[in-house]
């Protein structure tokens, strides 16, 4: 199996300025954990739910008033749609990603 038979094709994304508020609504809306941060077209990172509840609410800060740039998780792995499932899950397991 290859990545591109599970994917997601045009994920719906949040720009850095987004808050955490419209965050959550959107996942929670869409039946999601992770939304793809983006500006200019270009992938910055993601955003969790785990990100929401250990770097927000945990802290004690404020969904209305904490932006996604905030509290991102940069740097996601990013893998090529021909690729093997298992190839994905091996960089995923190497590099402790969920």
């Amino acid at each position: 199996m290859k990545i591109q038979d599970i994917m997601t094709e045009g994920p719906e994304t949040v720009s850095p300025g987004t808050t955490i508020g419209e965050v959550a609504r959107m996942m929670r809306d869409l039946d999601v954990g992770v939304i793809p941060v983006v500006n200019e077209g270009k992938l910055l990172g993601v955003i969790t739910d785990r990100d929401i509840t250990i770097r927000v609410t945990a802290t004690g800060q404020y969904p209305i008033d904490t932006t996604v740039q905030e509290c991102i998780s940069p740097y996601p792995v990013n893998v090529a749609p021909g690729r093997k499932v298992e190839q994905w899950a091996d960089m995923m397991a190497e590099k402790q990603n969920r």
